[in-house]
C-alpha cells in the first residue's frame, strides 16, 4: 500500500513539474500511524528508499488513543491494573495533526489545502 501511494505522490510531482515549466515541485506526505506500528513505519520507509521521495518530504505522526470499552460500556483492562487502549480512529487525524506539529509544518511550507484519505490497517509482507 505504501509503495502504491508513494508512486502516486511521485507521479503528482512529475505532472506538477511539467505544468510548471519543468521546475521541481514537491508534495509533502504526512502519514498518520498508530502507537502500535509507529516505531516500525519509518525504518520500513528508509529500507524502501521512501518509495522514490525525499526523506524530508515524508512526515510520520502517531494518532492518539482512547480507552477500550466493552459493548456494555465497561472499561477493558490490558493487564490487571492497566486500562486497555486502542487507536482513536481516522477522526483522530485532526487533533494529531495539531498536537504533533504537522499543521505548523504545513504553515511553514505555505500549504493551504490538503487531501486526506483513510487506509485500513494493513500488514507487512516483508
Amino acid at each position: 500500500m505504501f509503495q502504491l501511494f508513494g508512486k502516486r505522490v511521485v507521479k503528482l510531482q512529475q505532472l506538477a513539474s511539467a505544468k510548471n515549466g519543468g521546475a521541481k515541485c514537491t508534495s509533502p506526505w504526512y502519514i498518520m500511524t498508530s502507537p502500535m506500528n509507529h516505531d516500525e513505519t519509518e525504518p520500513f520507509f528508509q529500507e524502501k528508499g521512501f518509495f522514490g521521495l525525499e526523506a524530508s518530504q515524508v512526515k510520520f505522526f502517531p494518532q492518539g488513543t482512547l480507552p477500550c470499552m466493552t459493548p456494555e460500556g465497561k472499561m477493558m483492562l490490558e493487564t490487571g491494573c492497566k486500562v486497555g487502549a486502542a487507536s482513536d480512529g481516522n477522526g483522530g487525524i485532526y487533533g494529531a495533526l495539531r498536537s504533533k506539529g504537522c499543521l505548523a509544518d504545513m504553515e511553514t511550507r505555505g500549504i493551504k489545502y490538503i487531501h486526506t484519505y483513510a487506509v485500513g490497517n494493513t500488514t507487512s509482507s516483508r
